[in-house]
């Protein structure tokens, strides 16, 4: 579906609205047929050039009244190779110990599954996806979502933005919400998103995440 370029040359977005009903000023009006990092459009709609450890799937959006999902995946593990490799010998040596020194392989392989899964986020990385009710991140079997309408402040940090039900931050922050990674080069396509789809019931702040 065709559309005319944004006035400012920022990032083409098909229009959508907040939760208010009505479209913030900073929502982008109009969809291109490439993202503007200049990256390819591969067979899926995928975004990014192909070195790129996160791609958003599909561009936002709005389509007979119905916000499109934009999703995307980040594995750190692809960009730091040696701390990968660290993260495999440690469990391997975990498995060793446990299962010779020990003499136990149920203890050697409960170590390195520990090891494997209190690091599932760096190697395995996390799927991310905003829609029209909300956003969510899935590592494995570790799943969050928030909806809009629970929003009440997003921090916007250097690596990614964190969604909050909490208006100020308080010692339970970092156990509520949702935080969304950027990848390499989509952090402008997030970011819009987010600001789209929040509405002006959210309060924006630059910081670090809780």
């Amino acid at each position: 579906m065709a559309g005319d370029d944004s006035p400012d040359g920022s990032l083409p977005l098909k229009g959508g609205h907040g939760r208010d009903g009505r479209t913030p000023p900073n929502a982008f009006q109009a969809a291109d047929s490439s993202p503007p990092w200049g990256g390819a459009i591969g067979r899926e709609g995928e975004f990014g050039n192909a070195n790129t450890s996160a791609t958003p799937h599909e561009q936002t959006a709005l389509e007979d009244g119905v916000f499109e999902a934009l999703t995307w995946k980040v594995r750190p593990g692809l960009e730091q190779p040696a701390k990968l490799s660290a993260i495999v010998i440690a469990a391997l040596l975990a498995f060793t110990a446990g299962t010779f020194a020990l003499h136990s392989p149920l203890l050697g392989i409960a170590g390195s599954v520990m090891i494997l899964a209190a690091t599932a986020e760096f190697w395995l990385g996390t799927a991310y996806a905003v829609d029209e009710e909300g956003a969510s991140s899935r590592t494995g079997l570790s799943y969050s979502r928030i909806l809009w309408k629970e929003v009440k402040r997003a921090v916007v940090t250097p690596i990614g933005i964190k969604l909050s039900p909490l208006e100020e931050s308080t010692r339970l922050a970092p156990f509520r919400g949702v935080f969304l990674r950027f990848g390499k080069e989509d952090r402008v396509l997030i970011e819009s998103a987010v600001r789209m789809l929040g509405g002006n019931d959210v309060r924006f702040v630059e910081g670090t995440a809780d």
